[in-house]
């Protein structure tokens, strides 16, 4: 790429990942309502919670903010630094590693730990940032178009999807993050000096650092989210196939010692990975999703939901149908006139394709399909949180195939037409999700705002659902947590409590979210449903 050239793709680059973080500013600090997982996250990072407990006072009026402190912040607040210990106890208890969370903890530690959404928005954006050099390198390591780079930069960090992850308190950006390191990584392993010929010295220096990358960050990656394990897959199925082919079986060896090694450590530092991978209801889940997709009915709804899900939040249909009637239409019609494009380029420059850039395409389809297929057919929800995290991948792979089948004019205009789809739909604060696909809540849920008070009904037993009432309640709310039993009579127990609010403040209503656990829901109006609470209304006469 000329100096010039460089210059344009650098400014426009910066241009694009401007709008992206500014997206990503706005929508977080305009965020209204936390999804449930968004609580956990905060309660882990507090070191003190677990799911099935609920540590705020019982049997008593307290504030919205009072019960905030105690789930999300009084305990790391006292300790000055998070638990590292008593977060993977946690973490494990709720079947994921604890990678994330312990950086989270530190960011809230560092940015303050009352201010434990911005801390996660901070981490999130330095992950996001991270994730776009990998994801620039390895795009410059395949193509020099320059409108190719930037229109599938754009593509990546403007889908809605994208946009989402980095304003969700979760560990979805770190795993998108790790996965584009390992990628580039292992593209660094399998294609070694993709652009230009270089000395040995040099080559060997980019494939040593290919395995440092691989080991790094795998071990990430296994500390991260389980979904890893569909990425890092047919990466190594890739690479082993790919690296027999082309006789380089040290290479082979070093990059199998590289990822087993990082699956070690990972399960050195983390005792109860395999557990879960293996005995976890989680686990038991998969397999059972897994079982019923042997009947091919069985799933397809599944499978359809994730190919809505990406046409919505990263690729719309209608640009890769274009793409594929382009491309038959190419093959009919207009063949020689891509033949004659091709060779009036020089003949370094198509050796260099057919060796980098159908290979490279070849390994980001096959992740792509095999990461939309596993999930599609054995996740327990329909949810684009599960596959958001290899968007970036699924741009490259749509890219790389239409490079492949398109004349490299053509190319540019269908990627770039993707990239302002996707831009004119994921900048839209209307479009940004939610990720309630598991659970619905009302909308507005007024009940959790205004100034009535509110009694929280959940089982003896405890629920790991609390965090989603303490995570979105005002913190001026009056709020009152108790339990009962399963079979027990709601509708005496709740007069008792309300009655207690009005005369002591007055007022003329009270709501009661009750948990749907419950056997018998209380006499009290029924008004809504908030996640996995039903919600009731006794109103008072002045």
């Amino acid at each position: 790429m000329k100096c010039k050239q460089a210059t344009y793709v650098l400014v426009a680059a910066v241009l694009v990942l401007v709008l992206a973080l500014s997206t990503r500013v706005y929508f977080g600090f305009t965020k209204e309502s936390f999804h449930v997982d968004e609580g956990i996250t905060l309660a882990l990072t507090n070191g003190n919670w677990a799911p099935g407990m609920d540590v705020v006072t019982k049997d008593a009026w307290i504030s919205g903010d009072v019960a905030k402190d105690m789930t999300f912040n009084a305990t790391i607040a006292e300790r000055g630094s998070p638990d590292i210990k008593a977060i993977a106890i946690s973490t494990a208890h709720d079947v994921h590693p604890p990678l994330y969370y312990w950086l989270f903890g530190y960011a809230r530690t560092i940015l303050g730990v009352h201010r434990s959404v911005t801390a996660g928005y901070v981490l999130n954006l330095a992950l996001f940032m991270l994730s776009c050099v990998f994801f620039v390198a390895l795009v410059r390591r395949i193509w020099s178009d320059p409108v190719i780079i930037i229109a599938a930069l754009a593509c990546f960090v403007l889908s809605s999807a994208a946009v989402s992850l980095s304003v969700f308190l979760r560990m979805y950006e770190l795993l998108q993050t790790v996965c584009l390191g390992l990628l580039l990584s292992a593209h660094c392993v399998l294609f070694p000096s993709a652009k230009a010929e270089q000395s040995v010295l040099s080559r060997s220096l980019e494939f040593w650092l290919g395995l440092v990358g691989l080991f790094a960050c795998a071990l990430a990656g296994f500390l991260t989210q389980y979904y890893f394990i569909f990425f890092v897959a047919p990466v190594c199925a890739f690479a082993l196939v790919w690296l027999l082919v082309q006789k380089r079986p040290g290479d082979l060896f070093w990059g199998i010692v590289a990822v087993l090694a990082a699956f070690y450590l990972a399960d050195m530092i983390f005792p109860p990975m395999k557990a879960h991978l293996t005995e976890s209801y989680r686990a038991k889940q998969s397999i059972q999703n897994f079982a019923s997709a042997a009947k091919p009915l069985t799933r397809l709804g599944s499978v359809l939901v994730y190919i809505g899900i990406i046409s919505r939040n990263l690729v719309p249909l209608a640009v890769l149908v274009a793409g594929i009637g382009l491309a038959v239409w190419n093959r009919i019609v207009s063949a020689k006139t891509i033949r004659k494009e091709d060779e009036a380029r020089p003949v370094s420059a198509r050796v260099l394709d057919a060796r980098y850039e159908a290979g490279s395409t070849a390994l980001f389809l096959f992740i792509f399909l095999t990461t939309f297929s596993i999930i599609a057919v054995s996740a327990p929800y329909q949810t684009v949180r599960y596959v958001a995290a290899f968007f970036p991948v699924y741009v490259l792979a749509f890219t790389g195939l239409m490079r492949m089948v398109l004349s490299s004019r053509q190319a540019r205009v269908l990627v770039a037409a993707a990239a302002l789809l996707i831009a004119i739909h994921g900048l839209q604060k209307s479009n940004l999700l939610d990720f309630h696909e598991d659970y619905t809540t009302d909308t507005p849920a007024y009940y959790m705002t205004d100034e009535h008070p509110l009694i929280m009904m959940g089982t003896i037993g405890g629920t790991w659902k609390t965090p989603l009432v303490y995570v979105n309640i005002a913190s001026s709310k009056d709020l009152y947590v108790t339990g009962a039993d399963y079979g027990a009579n709601l509708s005496r127990r709740l007069d008792s409590i309300a009655d207690e609010i009005v005369n002591a403040k007055g007022g003329n209503t009270v709501y009661a979210l009750v948990c749907d656990y419950f056997e018998n829901k209380p006499g009290w109006e029924e008004i809504g449903y908030y996640g996995f609470y039903w919600v009731f209304k006794k109103s008072y006469s002045q």
